[in-house]
Formats: structure tokens, sequence, C-alpha cells
């Protein structure tokens, strides 16, 4: 693939995930080739409708996962912080946020299920080195994982980025103590929210 060609794909694929994680599946191609600064036809010329589009969507998310659990035990010395180096790098990176949602659009092929296994193996190699470890509990199963971060991830409404990004890592400081087996808790991110801020981010109108 051409370096146009692959950065055009990056571009869709990204803009893909964000326009059906804020607004569904139903979102159309053309605006997906909008937020993706392309043509509708660079999409249709290599995914001939929103299914093959979906698929690929999944094959990625798959690989991208695999790809942060992997780095993230290769590259720390210690399970535990590998396994929060992958917890944090899969939340802020919205990896696997749409799986959920388009699993039941997607047919298992035979690409399916070797990505499947390839991020299963993925994570079960972090999540067993954590738990040999003695610091992730041992009643968490690798299944587990991709659901806590995919509930993290999802969009928060009528909240700037940065008050969504503190959000995410808000929640995910208190996840990361709930599996640890011991130790000290972690500060977390941001403040304590009261029901005023969260009907500010839930039921405000764009007026502010």
């Amino acid at each position: 693939m051409r370096a146009d060609a692959r950065r055009n794909l990056g571009r869709v694929r990204a803009a893909a995930r964000e326009a059906f994680a804020e607004r569904g599946l139903g979102v159309p191609m053309d605006e997906i080739a909008r937020r993706a600064g392309v043509g509708v036809g660079t999409i249709y010329r290599r995914f001939p409708d929103k299914d093959a589009l979906l698929h690929d969507l999944c094959l990625d998310a798959l690989a991208r996962i695999a790809a942060l659990a992997r780095d993230a035990l290769a590259e720390e010395s210690d399970a535990w912080e590998a396994f929060v180096r992958f917890m944090g790098e899969a939340v802020e990176k919205g990896a696997g946020a749409l799986l959920p949602a388009i699993a039941g659009r997607v047919p298992v092929t035979d690409e399916i299920l070797a990505a499947r296994a390839d991020h299963d193996s993925a994570l079960s190699g972090l999540v067993v080195a954590a738990q040999e470890a003695g610091d992730l509990r041992g009643d968490i199963g690798a299944g587990d994982i991709p659901l806590l971060f995919t509930c993290v991830t999802r969009p928060v409404v009528h909240a700037s980025p940065e008050v969504a990004a503190t959000i995410r890592r808000r929640y995910l400081a208190v996840i990361l103590d709930g599996l640890r087996t011991e130790g000290a808790r972690s500060p977390l991110p941001g403040h304590p929210l009261s029901q005023a801020d969260v009907d500010r981010l839930y039921f405000e109108d764009s007026r502010g």
C-alpha cells in the first residue's frame, strides 16, 4: 500500500470509530468521509459497503489491543506496571471501544478467528504475568479486561476533550485499584463529581 493510501486508511478508520461511537452504526459513509477529509469514493474503493468497513474495524481493533498488550509486557520490567500501562493506553486510544457494538454485524471469518486468537493470547499473557507476580487479583480473567476498558471509553456528551480525558483517567484509577490484590490506593485524577457536574455533562444544551 502506498504511503498516501495508508494515511487515508488511517484517517478513515479513526473517523469511523469516532462517528460510530458518537452516533451509532447508522452514520452514513459520506459523513465518515467528511470527517476523514477524503472523498466518499476513496472509502468505497477499499470498502464496498459498511459491513466491509465494520469487518476491517473489528480486525484493526483486535490487532491494536494485542499490540498494546505485548508491547507493554515486553517493555516494562514489572508485570503490574505493564498491566497499568496497557490499560491506560487502551483507554486513552479508545482501543476496542466499538467491539461490543460491531461484533454482531461482523461475520466470523477465518481472519476474525485468527485475530481473536492473537488478541486472546496477548491479553492472557499480560493477565497471567500480573497474577503470577501477586499484584492482580486471581478471580479476574483475560475476558474481563476489554469489557472494563470499553465501559470507560464510552463518549461523555457535552464534555470538552480535557474534561472527558480526566473522567476516563479518574474511573480507570478506580478500576485498577479494584483489580489490584492489595497495597496503597492511587490518588484519583480530577475531583469528586457532584450531581450538578453530571447534569452539566449530560443535560446542558449547546448554549452552555
